[in-house]
């Protein structure tokens, strides 16, 4: 097959879109480098059964955990019924013939009668009436009675502020909450204290027609919201997407996902969340619920935690949202212009005539100028992060007879550029906080793989005559060992998916977590970039004439279509817009330099073994 060469028209798209690009970027790095505050946090109820254990006062237990590094304390609301099962409340019944059943609530202390007035009456205008020694409440069943949030517990809340720790509040949504309910609900956790606003259940309070005046209470009260992640809650989305300037993150881990932890697990655990997903809330359950001090072993948990968060560049204060970071409208499209000529020589390279190259052109110019727009970026970003991975191998191809290190260097780089292009487009506040996120994925990581693979084989085979022959043995290995690929990556990719990775490579990648400052991605190291380099080399040695063309065109696509797999998780990396910039780029880093490494060690106990050209053996 003939050499072509590289126009440098193409060459000088991909570096200025990358710079600029980077330049977008700096504002979302400064945004990041601005927020490093992480609240660490227990709940009370935790603590509180903990000192009981022990024989300690709650205010003792909570003066102990903040020492071992605790700054923050969730706290669930009370219940008419919680009250209740306290002695603190009684509900009773009377009804006369011919009226309704009515249902009096009545408070043992005025403090009590206080707490169960304002939420009885927030929650069931017109039905609340004074009676003798309580509140008559008529026509409304003991259920919705019972389970009426009565707010926070006002003496835990006092404990809790008394040591400035950052108060939490957990609010439920029950059946039949108002608008007034709703507003009613945050305005007394504001008022005793709370900072945050954490949902309880599989609801945001006011989900599904009240979300609007939740959003104008946690405004009106100066609170932040924690959206969980990983759970699933009905109306999070909402808020993430409507008020994402008043969003931090928490992450937790439920008490039977504990009880499999060991305490380094749970430290590691909790720590990268802070450190590599932007999580700026952490609270944490106790490992053990039963030893000779139980409170002291989850102090233990909660000082490594927050020595280990502070080793990593943290600091454990009173979280607070992200910034956006005020990219400037026209570098949008400036970027999607500049990285246009790169995305049309991609598609160009398909030989499907001048009409298909002027529709290339014409897209690619209109994904362009229509970056401006926030609606259209995604679908330039997701023309970058494919485009410039096959870039990268056009590019390759023409040099194929330079030293593989260099080729395998200019690739990386290249799908690097594409990386960037993606987080400078994809650059804005819903980003950072999972309100958005980069749909394209999927497509991202297969069309590359295909579109190389497709390529390679037209480059390096008589693709025609291959077809018409029938096929042998090897051929056949070389599509099941495609196709493993494929469902390999098939099954791996997407930004939340545990059950794919084994107890094996779980433990492999405990040990790169200990042995290198941030984990690259396996499929980098131990698959896609040593492939490449493997085929690279193999690339080079046809072209030099040293190995046979014949007899390792096949497996030479193979590597490659392999390569491209750790080339396209390059740019998947930065398509990660809630992990901080910097830890993105040290991974990639990291990945390239190790699989690079690994892939020099397997070129090297292959290349002696490979069949030669004719006359060279």
């Amino acid at each position: 097959m003939t050499s072509h060469k590289t126009p440098l028209w193409a060459i000088a798209s991909i570096l200025l879109s990358a710079a600029l690009a980077l330049v977008s970027l700096t504002h979302r790095y400064s945004v990041e480098e601005r927020n490093k505050a992480v609240t660490l946090a227990a709940e009370w109820e935790a603590i509180s059964a903990l000192a009981a254990g022990e024989g300690f006062a709650t205010d003792q237990a909570l003066a102990r955990m903040q020492a071992a590094g605790m700054n923050g304390v969730t706290i669930s609301e009370d219940t008419i019924g919680a009250l209740q099962d306290q002695g603190k409340v009684r509900l009773s019944t009377s009804q006369t013939p011919g009226t309704a059943r009515l249902y009096t609530v009545v408070a043992s202390h005025p403090s009590h009668a206080q707490r169960v007035r304002a939420a009885l009456e927030s929650r069931f205008r017109g039905k609340v009436s004074e009676a003798e020694g309580g509140l008559r409440v008529e026509e409304v069943p003991p259920a919705a009675i019972l389970e009426t949030p009565a707010g926070l517990d006002p003496e835990a809340c006092a404990a809790i502020n008394r040591l400035s720790l950052v108060l939490i509040a957990r609010l439920a949504n029950p059946p039949g909450m108002t608008n007034e309910a709703v507003r009613a609900s945050v305005a007394s956790a504001a008022r005793l204290g709370a900072q945050v606003y954490l949902p309880v259940g599989e609801q945001v309070l006011g989900r599904r027609e009240s979300m609007k005046s939740l959003l104008e209470a946690l405004e009106s009260g100066g609170m932040l919201y924690a959206s969980p992640e990983f759970a699933r809650i009905g109306g999070d989305a909402n808020v993430l997407r409507d008020a994402p300037n008043r969003v931090v993150r928490l992450h937790a881990a439920q008490p039977a996902e504990m009880d499999k932890l060991t305490l380094p697990d749970a430290v590691e655990r909790y720590s990268r969340a802070a450190s590599e997903r932007n999580v700026r809330v952490l609270l944490l359950r106790p490992l053990s619920l039963s030893s000779e001090r139980p409170l002291e072993s989850f102090a233990q948990l909660c000082g490594a935690v927050q020595a280990q968060v502070v080793r990593e560049g943290l600091s454990i204060e009173a979280a607070h949202s992200f910034d956006d970071p005020e990219v400037p409208a026209w570098l949008f499209p400036a970027i999607g212009l500049a990285a246009a000529p790169a995305l049309f020589y991609a598609g160009a390279a398909i030989p499907f005539g001048t009409l298909w190259q002027a529709v290339v052109g014409l897209l690619v110019l209109t994904l362009g100028i229509g970056a401006y727009l926030p609606q259209v970026r995604p679908y330039c970003a997701l023309a970058a992060a494919a485009g410039f991975p096959f870039v990268a191998f056009l590019i390759v191809d023409a040099g194929r007879k330079r030293p593989p290190a260099l080729n395998y260097a200019l690739a990386t780089l290249i799908s690097l550029a594409g990386g960037l292009c993606v987080a400078g487009l994809l650059n804005g506040l819903p980003y950072f906080v999972k309100a958005q996120q980069f749909t394209g994925v999927k497509l991202a990581h297969f069309l590359p793989v295909a579109a190389v693979g497709a390529y390679m084989l037209w480059r390096l085979t008589d693709l025609r005559g291959a077809l018409r022959s029938s096929v042998n043995w090897t051929q056949a290995v070389i599509a099941i060992a495609l196709l493993g690929a494929i469902a390999f990556m098939a099954i791996r990719t997407g930004n939340e998916n545990p059950s794919a990775v084994s107890d094996l490579e779980l433990r492999l990648r405990s040990l790169l977590d200990a042995l290198l400052q941030v984990r690259p991605r396996t499929k980098e190291v131990f698959l896609g970039h040593p492939a490449m380099v493997v085929g690279l080399g193999m690339l080079a040695g046809i072209a030099a004439g040293r190995l046979s063309e014949r007899k390792l065109a096949g497996w030479t696509v193979f590597a490659l279509m392999l390569g491209a797999i750790g080339q396209t998780s390059v740019v998947n990396t930065l398509c990660h817009l809630h992990t901080p910039l910097a830890v993105g780029l040290t991974r990639i880093g990291i990945g390239f330099a190790v699989g690079g490494i690994l892939g020099g060690l397997l070129w090297a106990a292959l290349r002696r073994a490979l069949p030669k050209e004719e006359g060279l053996a």
